[in-house]
């Protein structure tokens, strides 16, 4: 018996394209996150969302359509607006996700053999940090920091968008990727600057916040058309 082989593109999430040109294509980084919907997977979770649409039923019943941040639309569905949980939103947050997703494309650069990356953005405060963190594993803890790592690479698309760990350079689909398993991610504080007050009779020292650094790590790996499948579907790469 012979069989056809399904001629259909489709993204890690499922979603269909078509070709395999579009897939190469980076998606737009999710920058919206107004509303929270609420649910419960492996204990509470916190999903991102946006409100598109509002509605009343005939028995005076109101209900909201949200979009999934960062998923398809065809993920869009109606919900009880007692599901969802408006958070206070830092203002600079997206800010922080749009310039590592930058850094990690001009960092992901074709090289002869496999490389250790380090990506450091100035922070704020700590704050800053919680968009990551929430979506990261700890590893490792220290007296000054804790490491986290991800699980599989779909734990920070939600945030990086769909080719967050990737690279394509050209039509031929040469491309440099991130091993799944290498990343790791934190921040220190920085050491505190010391300035001293000059008065009349003596001067005083003082110590001037500098904030803090995020710290992203990992490796990357040559790869070209034979890897690009791996690169659309694989919950890690290796």
């Amino acid at each position: 018996m012979m069989g056809t082989r399904s001629s259909k593109i489709r993204r890690r999430d499922g979603e269909e394209v078509s070709s395999y040109s579009e897939l190469c294509r980076p998606q737009k980084i999710p920058n919206s996150r107004k509303v929270q919907i609420q649910e419960k997977h492996d204990g509470l979770k916190l999903y991102p969302v946006e409100i598109i649409e509002r509605s009343r039923s005939e028995d005076q019943k109101q209900g909201v359509k949200i979009h999934y941040i960062g998923w398809p639309a065809r993920y869009d569905e109606w919900r009880d607006p007692k599901e969802l949980v408006v958070h206070d939103t830092d203002p600079e947050q997206p800010q922080i996700l749009e310039q590592l997703h930058r850094l990690l494309k001009e960092t992901l650069g074709p090289s002869k053999k496999d490389s250790f990356k380090n990506i450091r953005i100035p922070l704020a405060n700590q704050k800053e940090f919680s968009c990551l963190s929430s979506r990261g594993t700890v590893c490792k803890q220290t007296k000054t920091k804790t490491i986290y790592t991800i699980r599989k690479r779909n734990d920070l698309t939600p945030i990086l968008g769909d080719s967050w760990d990737y690279r394509v350079f050209n039509k031929e689909c040469d491309n440099v990727y991130i091993i799944t398993s290498t990343v790791k991610f934190y921040i220190h504080e920085r050491k505190p600057l010391t300035d001293y007050v000059i008065y009349p009779d003596h001067c005083q020292e003082t110590k001037i916040s500098r904030g803090f650094t995020l710290c992203f790590n990992f490796v990357v790996k040559n790869g070209n058309k034979s890897k690009l499948m791996d690169l659309i579907s694989k919950d890690t790469l290796l």
